[in-house]
């Protein structure tokens, strides 16, 4: 793969970080079986229009746009706090869940796009999505449901991760109430 776009590093760096923090099968039923039972539950019910796509690229744009303000906190945070080990670690993990979300969110609004371009009429390749079955475009819809629901949960972690470095006290005193 040409190494300017090679983006296994980030790919794999994520999934150690996830294993390293829950067990095997924690990860393969939150990260990917939900996701993708979800995605196939919400595309019997309503496949890909283009009403769902002009909302999910907006979406996603807005995403793919907040994604790095995240990341410029986080080095803002550990600048204020260059000896705090736990803050490091979870800076890291941060970044790493960060740049592998912004990942997600720009493959998804990718394959929105070519989903616009075939759905309009526009040859890409001397096919149009009229020439489609109903069964591929139920796949494409789990595809791109999976793929939002996948990247809810990522964005569900970094969430939580942001919340653990910003008020790192409120965490210890939920911890000692229960």
């Amino acid at each position: 793969m040409l190494p300017l776009v090679d983006v296994s590093l980030i790919l794999k760096k994520n999934y150690i970080l996830i294993k390293k923090d829950s067990s095997s099968w924690f990860f393969w039923l939150v990260f990917i079986f939900f996701p993708l039972a979800v995605a196939m539950v919400l595309a019997l019910f309503k496949m890909l229009s283009s009403d769902s796509v002009n909302v999910l690229v907006t979406a996603f744009t807005i995403f793919s746009a907040l994604l790095p303000n995240i990341i410029f906190i986080q080095f803002d945070i550990l600048k204020k706090n260059p000896n705090n080990k736990l803050k490091e670690n979870l800076a890291e993990s941060l970044y790493v869940n960060s740049v592998y979300a912004l990942l997600i969110s720009i493959f998804i609004l990718a394959l929105l796009v070519i989903f616009v371009c075939i759905s309009s009429g526009t040859k890409l390749i001397d096919f149009s999505l009229k020439d489609y079955s109903t069964i591929l475009l139920y796949s494409y819809s789990v595809l791109i449901y999976f793929l939002v629901a996948h990247f809810l949960l990522n964005l569900v972690m970094i969430v939580r991760r942001l919340y653990i470095i910003l008020f790192p006290t409120s965490l210890k005193k939920e911890n000692k109430s229960e």
